[in-house]
């Protein structure tokens, strides 16, 4: 992380959040379902499975030095409390950044430059054995 973040630079998200039009500086930005990703990092503690939406959080233009502190934030998911941190439910996220950057889903590439988000109620279907 200190190899990174010692050339990192935030990059410029420009985000259509439910139809509102969002522009952003960003350290990082996460789309969640559930409130940990890998290893128990709580990104988005608010986030719940079972209500129906995605959460999106945005860690904002931090100097090194502060996202360096504030990174330990985010390991107990205290990091909303940050004013420099959004957290935004949505149900439908389209999103892009200039220069172009690589999204991730879940560790795989997805595409560059932009991508689309969104809830699609019942798309996924369960089957579960009787009790």
């Amino acid at each position: 992380m200190l190899v990174t973040l010692a050339s990192y630079r935030p990059s410029h998200l420009s985000l259509s959040v439910d139809g509102i039009e969002i522009e952003a500086p960003a350290m990082l930005c996460a789309i969640a379902n559930a409130t940990c990703y890998g290893g128990g990092i709580r990104v988005a503690p608010m986030a719940s499975v079972s209500d129906g939406v995605l959460d999106l959080v945005i860690v904002g233009n931090f100097g090194r030095i502060e996202f360096l502190r504030a990174f330990p934030q985010v390991l107990k998911g205290t990091h909303l409390k940050n004013p420099k941190v959004k957290h935004i439910p949505f149900r439908r996220l389209e999103i892009s950044s200039n220069p172009a950057i690589p999204f991730l889903v879940d560790g795989e590439l997805v595409g560059a430059l932009s991508t689309q988000v969104e809830v699609v109620p019942g798309a996924l279907k369960m089957v579960f054995p009787p009790l």
